[in-house]
């Protein structure tokens, strides 16, 4: 067989059967002598040793002949592939009997093979699953599928993969049979982790590798807890019988709704070592059978008195309890001391927001100070301030960094109030949350003055429906959690969460109106952009408009005092040159005075007579007396515009300059007698 077609072989081979090592799937199509369909039918569980069928009598339409997806092994292949008819019809030509038939079959865009060919490499995908205060940290290949990631959370955690429900998908939700590489995922991925079908409220990690049957039935079991309550030297004693999937922290909340004492202020003994975490269940905290021996006092503080509850009252609260919200449940033998010495077990609280605050803002302050002294550290970021601002933050800002703005109504006659608080709302996931995608403003309905308060700024802000159903709540109503979002400029209530749900149904519904919310907010996102650029292509222009201005405007200054400096210089050198002239003129007037007359013809003493050639080519004639001084000379042509300082007077032979001699000096001395030519020439 030729060397092509047997790397073609080994292709196709590849992609069918997504094994990635190239020698073990050389090794099996030597065995198989080169027959494509015969190596694969021997990788296929139950068809070991058995002869692939001939699909010679294919028709369109026929159903699939060979069902790979139920031939897959889980251990072998990471998904079922199953062969649609495009393959079948491919497969129609080929000749199992023959080492050397086609195989560059064509695959039908509906199956899966194909979508790793040979020498492809896999990609490690890490998974972080929160789940209530739990995250689960999960690698896979990207070539296992989303189910995979759910039998690893069953393994850690024990929830079946059928009550799961994974969160934070990018895209769709995808089935569990998807591939991870097809869903394009980035390397780091969050999701949430909710289990809304199952009764239990918490289940945690265990150290064991493997979970069994024992596990399962320490969270299925019922423990009886026997409880001794010391305060103010009196003791008290509760039995309580908890189911083992109830965590630790849930039971102290229980006590709490009994004693007053807040988990906070609760100091226990008798707990196992392995039960030093809130969190952990009690089926895997290793507690006494058939009854656990527990001591509770509370932590030396001064508590806030409390106005007093009758017996009925304390009952109907754990009996509502029980029936509304399933993280408190519980179960309680008769106790006839249980309820003596309320007082020394109850305490008023003070008001989250009381009657003395004068405006929105101290409200909230007091609000926020108060919530977390009786629920801790750990609650959600309240926005510090009014409605009005509230929405403005939340809802009125950018596009891009709009969040949705809830709402929290609390009152302290209701006992969910203190339930939702304490194991719903400040839980780390809610409170995370939160934060991260809303923003939270709050308001306390315990006193009528406030009530009227929120129905006046529920009317201003969202109407009057949202008005009248706030005013027509009951105490046992509350708490809610009203979801605002924000249509076409103005305010609308997407959603109402009561204060009976869930830590996951809470979770489902919040995750649920910040998807709608940001599918809502893609296109007012790509109108923003677009405005954005939009604005930023005007303010360019405009800048550059402005810049080409300024060099318009400097340059026409720099022209302008060009032109100044030029017509000054001008001046300048008209004002200099009529100087020079009046100077000039007022030297040839003296010098004209200053020169004797010209001898007359008839004059008897020695005549000279002097030629004076001029710059401009002009020749003058004069005479003088032989005996007349030089300066005559010099006067005679300083009047005709040639002063000395500007020009020399030069004899023709030899060359000499008569004007830098003594001007007293006679012309004959000078033997400029008794006729000679001389030339004026500039310095």
């Amino acid at each position: 067989m030729a060397d092509g077609e047997r790397e073609r072989i080994l292709a196709d081979f590849q992609a069918c059967s997504n094994l990635e090592d190239v020698e073990t799937c050389i090794a099996i199509l030597d065995q198989n002598e080169w027959n494509l369909m015969r190596a694969l039918g021997n990788v296929m569980p139950g068809t070991e040793g058995q002869h692939s069928p001939v699909f010679h009598d294919i028709e369109p339409g026929d159903p699939a002949p060979m069902d790979i997806s139920n031939s897959f092994h889980p251990g072998v292949f990471p998904e079922p592939v199953p062969i649609d008819n495009n393959v079948a019809d491919s497969f129609a030509t080929f000749d199992p009997g023959s080492a050397s038939g086609p195989s560059n079959f064509d695959i039908g865009p509906s199956t899966s093979f194909g979508t790793r060919r040979a020498g492809q490499k896999t990609r490690m995908l890490h998974f972080i699953i929160e789940y209530r205060e739990k995250n689960i940290d999960v690698s896979l290949n990207d070539s296992e599928t989303v189910g995979k990631i759910k039998e690893v959370v069953h393994s850690r955690l024990g929830v079946p993969p059928e009550h799961q429900e994974l969160k934070g998908w990018k895209k769709i939700k995808p089935d569990d049979s998807k591939i991870l590489r097809d869903l394009h995922l980035p390397q780091e991925n969050t999701l949430f982790l909710l289990t809304p079908h199952l009764d239990n409220k918490k289940i945690v990690t265990t150290n064991s590798e493997e979970f069994d049957g024992s596990f399962t039935e320490s969270l299925n079991r019922t423990y009886k807890l026997v409880i001794n309550f010391t305060d103010n030297g009196t003791s008290k004693e509760f039995n309580l019988n908890v189911p083992g999937i109830k965590t630790v922290g849930e039971i102290k909340g229980d006590v709490y709704a009994i004693t007053n004492v807040p988990a906070r202020h609760q100091i226990w003994s008798g707990w196992p070592p392995v039960a030093d975490d809130d969190t952990m269940t009690i089926g895997c905290a290793g507690l006494s059978i058939p009854e656990h021996k527990l001591t509770l006092t509370k932590s030396n503080i001064t508590h806030r008195p409390q106005a007093k509850k009758t017996v009925e009252d304390v009952i109907a609260d754990i009996s509502d309890d029980e029936e509304d919200y399933q993280s408190c449940s519980f179960h309680t033998e008769p106790d006839d001391d249980m309820f003596e010495s309320e007082d020394s077990m109850t305490r008023k609280m003070t008001a989250l927001i009381p009657e003395t605050v004068k405006d929105e803002t101290e409200a909230l302050e007091h609000f926020t100070r108060e919530f977390r002294e009786r629920y801790g550290e750990n609650h959600p970021v309240f926005f510090v301030g009014t409605l009005e601002n509230a929405l403005k933050e939340a809802l009125q800002g950018r596009a891009k960094d709009r969040k949705l703005l809830a709402i929290y109504l609390h009152h302290d006659n209701s006992i969910l109030s203190n339930v939702f608080c304490s194991q719903v709302l400040c839980s780390d996931s809610i409170v995370n949350y939160l934060s991260n995608n809303f923003v939270t403003w709050a308001w306390d309905l315990s006193l009528e003055t406030n009530n009227a308060r929120l129905i006046t700024l529920a009317k201003r802000h969202f109407g009057s429906i949202a008005s009248t159903q706030i005013r027509n709540y009951r105490p046992d109503q509350l708490p809610v959690l009203y979801i605002i979002s924000r249509s076409r400029s103005s305010n609308e209530v997407v959603d109402v969460i009561q204060g009976s749900v869930t830590l996951d149904e809470l979770m489902t519904r919040l995750i649920h109106v910040v998807e709608v919310f940001n599918q809502q907010l893609t296109g007012e996102i790509e109108e923003e952009s677009e405005r954005d650029a939009r604005e930023m292509i005007r303010k360019e222009q405009e800048t550059a408009f402005q810049e080409s201005l300024a060099a318009d405007k400097a340059k026409a200054e720099a022209l302008k005092l060009e032109r100044e400096e030029e017509m000054k210089k001008q001046a300048e050198e008209q004002r200099q040159k009529i100087e020079e002239e009046q100077k000039q003129e007022a030297l040839m007037l003296s010098a004209e005075i200053a020169m004797p007359d010209e001898p007359s013809p008839d004059c008897k003493d020695p005549i000279t007579v002097l030629r004076i050639r001029t710059p401009d080519g002009e020749t003058l004639s004069r005479r003088f007396r032989a005996e007349e001084p030089l300066k005559h000379l010099i006067y005679y042509v300083t009047s005709k515009g040639f002063n000395t300082e500007g020009y020399k007077l030069l004899t023709t032979f030899p060359r000499k300059d008569i004007s830098q001699e003594d001007d007293k000096r006679t012309l004959q001395d000078l033997k400029l007698y008794p006729q000679e030519t001389l030339m004026v020439e500039e310095r």
